[in-house]
């Protein structure tokens, strides 16, 4: 009996861990100058946002309790050298006047731990959020992995599977 209870502390426990890890865990963080991007309300508005990793180009319509926003994922030129996307996650995060996180969203993701050939993938993305108050401007930030093997999943040089690693935190 007393094993049993153990094992239900412990369960929820995890469950509570997980929880509290979710993506909102950046809420209140200060962010980088360089990953706002000033938004108006109304639109549509046209956009683009850029590092040496990737760009996206979005058009964004703002209304008070919507925020809707579409556009498309550019790979740069040295994840593209890479054959093979292993995963990658895009997250928005809405900002207040400061540059500090209200509320952390996915944007996109692709991989899911599985390798993709990037003409599998879609680069598109549709989104709509409900802004938190206060809201005045946008952010993203990114993980992801790139690897370079063959088309039969093996890899082209006798020295291995080449990966890289790649990120941008708000």
């Amino acid at each position: 009996m007393r094993i049993h209870w153990i094992g239900l502390v412990l369960l929820a426990c995890s469950l509570w861990a997980c929880a509290s890890s979710g993506v909102n865990r950046s809420v209140g963080v200060l962010t980088k100058p360089e990953s706002r991007v000033d938004i108006q309300p109304g639109g549509p508005h046209a956009a683009r946002w850029q590092t040496l990793d990737i760009a996206l180009d979005f058009e964004y319509q703002w209304e008070q309790t919507q925020f809707d926003m579409r556009g498309t994922v550019e790979l740069q030129k040295r994840i593209q050298a890479f054959t093979t996307l292993d995963h990658l996650r895009i997250r928005a995060h809405f900002l207040d006047a400061e540059g500090v996180i209200l509320s952390t969203h996915l944007l996109w993701s692709a991989g899911n731990r599985a390798s993709v050939h990037y003409g599998f993938v879609n680069f598109n993305f549709s989104r709509q959020y409900p802004p938190p108050a206060g809201t005045d401007m946008i952010a993203f930030s990114y993980s992801g992995e790139a690897s370079d093997a063959g088309g039969d999943g093996f890899a082209r040089r006798a020295g291995g599977r080449g990966e890289w690693s790649f990120w941008w935190l708000p």
